[in-house]
């Protein structure tokens, strides 16, 4: 079983660019107890290089019909705040379409999101609106939030925010 500190020192061996770290990182601890909580603790640390590896594996994980428990998404979701690395939010972004979560959860993300739509990257701003998106869609209670969010999108000229607006256009009737 590997501990936070075991993942920790792993994860300082990534540059933040080369996957080739992070694939070893995965083959060697993926069926190991209690790896996912480490990767989820390692979230938000204030080490970038650490942040964003571990949000990456995470990414990784759920794309590839991976599901967390609910512990790890509470721990997930309450790194949030302490979260400053902007590829580690970025992978957060990119891995709210594979969460199934609960009114309270969005209630959590929904601010944090709203946030990260005036993010000065604006790939980051792109994910962002689909998270926030995505979430509104899974809870009709806060659709207003999403309508919002795409019209403040529209006036966002940068081309990767223009193409998931489009994106999400396409794949929604509003």
């Amino acid at each position: 079983m590997i501990t936070v500190e075991e993942l920790r020192q792993e994860l300082s061996a990534f540059d933040g660019k080369s996957l080739t770290v992070l694939g070893e990182i995965e083959a060697r601890h993926d069926t190991e107890p209690g790896y996912r909580n480490a990767l989820t603790s390692l979230a938000s640390a204030q080490e970038p290089a650490i942040a964003c590896g571990a949000t990456w594996l995470i990414k990784h994980y759920l794309e590839n019909d991976g599901l967390l428990t609910l512990y790890q998404i509470d721990q997930l979701l309450s790194a949030t705040p302490a979260m400053k690395d902007w590829k580690a939010q970025l992978h957060l972004c990119q891995s709210i379409r594979y969460l199934d979560l609960s009114d309270e959860e969005a209630i959590i993300l929904i601010p944090w999101l709203d946030l990260l739509m005036s993010h000065p990257r604006p790939f980051l701003r792109a994910w962002a609106l689909d998270a926030l998106w995505r979430i509104t869609r899974q809870h009709p209670v806060f659709a207003h939030i999403g309508i919002v969010a795409l019209e403040a999108a529209e006036a966002d000229t940068a081309p990767s925010v223009q193409a998931r607006l489009r994106t999400i256009r396409k794949g929604e009737t509003l």
